[in-house]
C-alpha cells in the first residue's frame, strides 16, 4: 500500500484542495467563515469556524517566504504603481448590511520613474 500524501498542514485533515477553496471562498469571494462552516455542514460534516480560521492562518503563514520574496522583488525597483480601488465591505463591528469602504490595493514594479500620490480629501497629483 502506498503511503498518504503529504498534506499542506502537518498533522492535519484538510487536503491542498480544501484548502485552496476555503481560501478562494474567503479571499475573492468574501464569503465569512461562519457561512462556509454553514455550506459544509450542510454536506454532513461538522468543522468548528474556528478550525477554519486557523487553517487560513496557518496557510498564511506557509505564504510569508513568496510574501518576503514579492516585497523584497516590489521595493528593488526604482518606482512602484500602486492601484487602490475602492471597495464596499460588510462591517461586522456594525449593524447587519451596514457597508463600509476599504481599499483593495494591487501594486506593479515599473522601469519610469514616476508616482502618483492620491488624496481622498485633496484629489491626485503626478510627481
Amino acid at each position: 500500500m502506498a503511503d498518504l500524501p503529504q498534506r499542506p498542514i502537518r498533522k492535519g485533515m484538510p487536503s491542498a484542495s480544501v484548502l485552496a477553496h476555503l481560501l478562494i471562498s474567503k479571499s475573492p469571494e468574501h464569503q465569512p467563515l461562519y457561512r462556509t462552516q454553514a455550506r459544509i455542514g450542510r454536506k454532513g460534516l461538522c468543522i468548528p469556524v474556528s478550525t477554519l480560521g486557523e487553517w487560513i492562518h496557518r496557510i498564511g503563514q506557509a505564504f510569508l517566504p513568496l510574501y518576503e520574496a514579492l516585497k523584497a522583488h516590489l521595493l528593488a525597483s526604482g518606482s512602484i504603481q500602486v492601484d487602490e480601488t475602492t471597495i464596499a465591505v460588510q462591517d461586522p463591528a456594525r449593524k447587519a448590511g451596514v457597508i463600509a469602504a476599504a481599499f483593495e490595493c494591487t501594486a506593479h514594479r515599473l522601469r519610469e520613474t514616476w508616482s502618483l500620490i492620491a488624496n481622498p480629501d485633496v484629489g491626485a497629483r503626478a510627481r
